[in-house]
């Protein structure tokens, strides 16, 4: 006997937590025309691994919609205010229940601007390849 001790404890195991992957499929998608509206819905699909998420959509770097308890592997979505004629930008961040955070890509859409105007038709149609509308009578 050497006089040392040896004490030998229980096996211990620990799991580490994944951040939720970054929401992804946007809708509306990269680059998308939006035809003339005063509303759009935002939405993505968050973390598919068994978390339970908390969810926020940023629109023009403005956060517009919180969602909690969301569902891993479930499609999310935010109705959001939108002017036509304009270009926004907009993205998603999904955090689990050990505060890790993601961050989506950052997504572009224009909301068109529609045109009304009154057409008359007086029978003769003629068309010489070129368009043009006329604001007068």
């Amino acid at each position: 006997d050497d006089g040392s001790i040896t004490t030998t404890s229980a096996t211990w195991s620990f799991t580490t937590n994944y951040a939720p992957d970054n929401p992804i499929n946007p809708s509306p998608p990269d680059e998308a025309d939006l035809a003339s509206s005063s509303t759009t819905t935002l939405s993505t699909y968050v973390d598919d691994d068994g978390d339970s998420l908390i969810t926020n959509f940023y629109l023009d770097g403005a956060q517009k919609c919180s969602s909690s308890s969301v569902t891993s592997g479930t499609r999310i979505s935010c109705d959001v205010a939108v002017t036509p004629g304009n270009s926004y930008s907009w993205y998603a961040t999904a955090e689990d229940q050990c505060g890790a955070v993601t961050t989506s890509s950052t997504w572009n859409f224009d909301i068109l601007t529609t045109i009304k105007n009154s057409l008359q038709f007086d029978g003769n149609l003629k068309f010489d390849g070129n368009l043009r509308f006329d604001q007068g009578g």
